[in-house]
This record gives structure tokens, C-alpha cells and sequence, in this order.
């Protein structure tokens, strides 16, 4: 699949396309009429990553080049990440009737789990 960079008149990158785009004018008409142009392009730095602990970035348009980069979450994002995760996993139907059954003491007699208790124990485990 071809990807293409879409500049300004002035050779301003403004986003990018991918497919078939036959049709659209290419820089030498551009110059000529005063429009929108695309540019074949390539793409950098989109492998796979792992979600829970990178980011990717990106694009940047680098003459006809579209990079991304991936990086490490900091540890305020990872800490988000996973009490998103966590909350999600508590709201689960299945997961609210564990905690129902943990309360009342179906499994651990005695025991009174909160809900926060759980999710910081889940979160432990992400």
C-alpha cells in the first residue's frame, strides 16, 4: 500500500494518506496551479509495541518521510494504565459478583474486601 504526504502550496506537510490516489496533483502541478499537493512517502518506526508499558509517537512529516517513534511510559502513565485496567476489570459483571461473594464470606469467611482493596491488588498485578 502507497502512503503519501499531503503538503500546502507552499510545501507545509499537512497529514498523510495511504491507498490508491490517483488523480490528486503531484508537486510539479502544485507549483503550477497553486494547490494542495501530495508526495510518495515512506514510513519509519511503526513496528509493534507492547501497550502497556510504551507509547508511539508520531507522526512527523521529514521531507517524504513519516516516522513514528515508540517510547517507554513514564511512571505516572503507567500508573494510569493500570488503574484504567483495574477499574475496567472491577466493572466487569462476573468480576462484581467475586467481589459480592468475597463479602460475604462465600469464599474467606470474615473476610470484607473492599473494592479498592481488590483493585489495588489487581493493579499489583498488571
Amino acid at each position: 500500500m502507497k502512503h503519501y504526504i499531503k503538503f500546502s502550496p507552499k510545501g507545509v506537510p499537512l497529514s498523510h494518506l495511504k491507498g490508491d490516489l490517483g488523480g490528486f496533483n503531484t508537486a510539479e502541478a502544485s507549483a503550477l496551479n497553486g494547490k494542495p499537493y501530495l508526495a510518495e512517502a515512506t514510513i519509519e518506526g511503526y513496528e509493534p509495541f507492547d501497550q502497556a508499558t510504551q507509547i508511539r509517537t508520531g507522526p512527523v512529516y521529514d521531507g517524504t518521510a513519516i516516522k513514528y517513534t515508540v517510547r517507554d511510559k513514564t511512571a505516572d502513565e503507567l500508573e494510569t494504565y493500570k488503574d484504567k485496567e483495574a477499574t475496567g476489570i472491577l466493572t466487569q459483571r462476573n468480576v462484581k459478583a467475586l467481589v459480592a461473594m468475597l463479602n460475604d464470606g462465600s469464599f474467606v469467611p470474615g473476610s470484607n474486601y473492599m473494592p479498592a482493596q481488590i483493585k489495588t491488588i489487581l493493579k499489583a498485578k498488571l
